[in-house]
């Protein structure tokens, strides 16, 4: 049996924005409002089948009855014009083998059906433990979520068992379907039809339920998070979380928030986000170099960073007249411009569900004669390997990731500098 709800996800919160739209208009409170909504598909929820099978447009009718809500609440007392905690919804049972759905009761399988089946298999999923079962789900979830990205219904079809099942949970805060649906050709049409249409959306691999799960984001909050249950090579079943009070911990932080975080993915986004009118550090750190034996910084300096970790012996090059025995000045810049750059194209592959981790960035950094002043000068070039990405794929992440890493930037335009005497 297959329950659509309110066709995609777009549709889903577009039409919950309406009605909470309602709602903070007559009130201006959003706690009020979110309950007026969450009231409005109880009484939704509440009708029969057939009752709802009635119902020809939906959203007009959810809109009446928000109205009617709101109209109620207004005519209330003033002591009642706030709704109490008692009078929202009850919170839906817990289900065994995944999210909850809100809703009348799902007619009970037969037995041998899919659900008495995926009980057993989720519990032995979630036991498992080891790299080598933790492998295998992390590549079928990457396929399941790469046919996802690109609404591919062949492709999920083929990574999705037979008797695949997927149920979602909207909480009663959106007209998410309230029953599960069967099967590979069903789950397939389900779930591109539910991510559908999502304009300034992003898929992106997360662990959830400590596996690989897909978190869908709009405008850096989550709209859905997907976990799924995997035998063999296929997915047996996918867990739809739409309810947004739990999608509140999957939110990205707003950018003035995330100077907190630890340098991770949540601060060194993809995001071009940063609107200040001039340079604003986040990460600032000082090496100091000395002449070392020969009082000559580049054949015998010696350098350490402020912090204490970072140490090391400079030599020159053979071809500069050194001996080769330690490392040189542009081996370090080298090192700083291929590792920023595999930083940058490791997030960009990363939100487009790829696996960065067979990326190599080589830097060849030269040092020679400037024809334009007959002094010296730096050229500096990349080669990305990326096996398993078709060359098409990769060139536009490549481009993007000059855009994005900082050493890229530098090399075209150069950076804010400035030389000074100390006091």
């Amino acid at each position: 049996m297959s329950d659509v709800g309110a066709g995609s996800l777009v549709e889903m919160l577009d039409e919950r924005e309406h009605l909470l739209g309602i709602a903070l208009w007559m009130f201006g409170s959003e706690s009020t409002a979110d309950w007026i909504v969450q009231e409005t598909y109880r009484r939704w929820y509440a009708l029969g089948d057939d009752d709802r099978a009635t119902i020809a447009v939906p959203r007009a009718w959810l809109t009446r009855v928000a109205g009617r809500i709101c109209l109620d609440l207004l005519a209330a007392p003033a002591t009642n014009a706030t709704p109490p905690p008692a009078a929202a919804p009850p919170t839906p049972a817990p289900a065994t083998t995944g999210p909850s759905t809100t809703g009348p009761p799902a007619t009970t399988p037969p037995a041998g059906d899919p659900v008495h089946r995926l009980a057993a298999d989720l519990t032995r999923h979630l036991a498992g433990s080891g790299p080598g079962m933790h492998a295998k789900h992390d590549q079928v979830a990457r396929r399941f979520a790469t046919a996802c990205e690109k609404g591919d219904v062949a492709a999920l079809r083929e990574v999705l068992a037979t008797d695949a099942i997927v149920v979602s949970d909207g909480g009663g805060k959106l007209r998410a379907p309230v029953r599960p649906t069967y099967g590979a050709d069903a789950v397939a049409r389900f779930v591109t039809t539910l991510l559908a249409g999502r304009p300034g959306a992003e898929v992106a691999l997360g662990s959830v339920n400590g596996r690989t799960g897909l978190v869908l984001r709009r405008a850096g909050k989550a709209v859905a998070v997907v976990s799924v249950s995997v035998a063999e090579d296929q997915v047996t079943a996918a867990w739809i979380v739409l309810n947004p009070d739990k999608l509140r911990h999957w939110h990205h932080p707003a950018p003035s928030a995330r100077k907190a975080l630890p340098m991770n993915d949540h601060i060194l986004s993809t995001d071009h986000d940063y609107s200040g009118p001039a340079f604003k550090p986040i990460y600032r750190t000082r090496v100091a170099v000395t002449g070392g034996d020969s009082a000559h910084g580049r054949a015998s300096g010696r350098a350490g960073s402020a912090d204490g970790g970072f140490r090391l012996e400079l030599r020159m090059p053979e071809e500069l007249g050194g001996d080769a025995t330690g490392p040189n000045p542009e081996q370090l810049f080298a090192a700083g411009y291929a590792a920023c750059f595999h930083g940058a194209l490791s997030l960009l592959a990363r939100r487009h569900l790829l696996d960065p981790g067979a990326i190599t960035v080589e830097a060849t950094v030269a040092f020679g004669r400037d024809p334009a002043d007959g002094g010296y000068q730096l050229s500096a070039d990349l080669i990305v390997t990326w096996p398993g990405v078709e060359p098409d794929r990769a060139a536009p992440l490549l481009a993007q990731a000059s855009a994005l890493c900082p050493y890229a930037k530098m090399t075209r335009q150069g950076i804010p500098a400035t030389i000074s005497l100390a006091p």
